[in-house]
């Protein structure tokens, strides 16, 4: 059988116009997150449980979809189906950072609800099913539970967090790139929540499921989405199209012709060589500094984890992607489980 695609039956690619609301971006330090802003947050989406982990704690994570370790030590975990991102301390606590907590929709923008409703047929979500506000569920605030507004998730997938503790997510449903600052504050980086491939200044590009996350030596944060690869430069909030037409397909060649068909992990070498899991196209590929794009691996089709050769290698539904210190490339696939491409 054909392993599951995705992109064919996700959330990611029914999405509307929501509106935005900004919050300034602050906090210098992981180490200064409040602790209001690391409470338990017991009452988001049915899985999302908060407290010990390991074998025999009682901390949960439905889904976890993206993943990265900020510069303490402390693992960041993005959690689709509740909502939520969390950080799991060394000695295994878990703590929510930012979730869809419910709140009144009378005081979401556009009369939207948490994204607790948008996939429930439940008598209270009622204002959730007129389609136009179907995912109008994008707000800004501090994550703490003593203000008005919560900072809310529709489905996050990427995460990566920077030196000074940043963690930035893809908001995948909303069509955003937001930040969780140390101080546990939560603001939208780049994204007018408008599903397209606009480029341009942070909250006027536009951006359609974005996917992978990763941050390079020099500021800058590249992000997926299923048809490009995009630049975001966390100094001036510019959002530029490094690779990808906008068009399904598994085309190489220079950036502005390049095409993917479910571009999803990523992850950029210390040459700035940037590495795309193309989960629909069942490849890996290579964009040089220049744009330049190159199928490393995989024929374009399932081939259920043939090993061997570049030329004969195949993937069936690579996901993730990670570079070792030599520049080994570990690749996550749903179907295959773990590859290892040398290089």
């Amino acid at each position: 059988p054909q392993p599951r695609r995705r992109m064919d039956s996700s959330p990611f690619f029914r999405q509307n116009l929501t509106q935005h609301h900004a919050w300034t971006r602050g906090g210098n330090a992981s180490e200064k997150r409040g602790s209001q802003a690391r409470e338990s947050r017991q009452n988001c989406s049915p899985g999302c449980t908060d407290g010990q982990g390991g074998m025999f704690g009682s901390a949960s994570i439905e889904e976890p979809e993206g993943i990265a370790v900020g510069p303490d030590g402390v693992i960041v975990v993005s959690d689709g189906t509740t909502n939520r991102v969390v950080e799991i301390a060394p000695d295994l606590t878990v703590t929510t950072l930012a979730s869809d907590l419910p709140v009144d929709p009378a005081v979401l923008p556009d009369g939207g609800c948490s994204c607790d409703c948008v996939f429930e047929d439940r008598p209270e979500c009622s204002a959730c099913f007129d389609l136009r506000n179907r995912f109008a569920c994008f707000t800004d605030a501090r994550s703490d539970l003593s203000d008005a507004g919560m900072a809310i998730l529709c489905w996050p997938r990427g995460v990566a967090v920077d030196g000074l503790g940043t963690v930035y997510v893809a908001d995948s449903v909303n069509n955003r790139i937001r930040a969780i600052a140390p101080d546990g504050g939560v603001a939208t980086v780049a994204g007018n929540g408008q599903a397209g491939g606009g480029d341009g200044s942070g909250l006027q590009a536009e951006f359609f499921a974005p996917s992978g996350l990763a941050l390079d030596g020099s500021g800058h944060l590249f992000v997926t989405d299923p048809t490009r690869v995009r630049r975001l430069d966390l100094s001036t909030d510019e959002v530029t199209t490094v690779a990808g037409d906008g068009q399904f397909g598994c085309r190489d060649g220079p950036g502005a012709v390049a095409e993917f068909h479910g571009a999803s992990g990523i992850a950029v070498d210390s040459a700035g060589n940037l590495f795309v899991a193309d989960e629909g196209n069942a490849a890996i590929r290579e964009i040089s500094p220049d744009g330049e794009v190159t199928t490393i691996a995989g024929q374009g089709y399932v081939g259920y984890g043939q090993d061997g050769s570049a030329a004969v290698a195949t993937f069936s539904d690579p996901v993730g992607i990670a570079i070792g210190p030599d520049g080994t490339l570990y690749v996550a696939d749903e179907v295959d489980g773990l590859r290892v491409i040398k290089r």
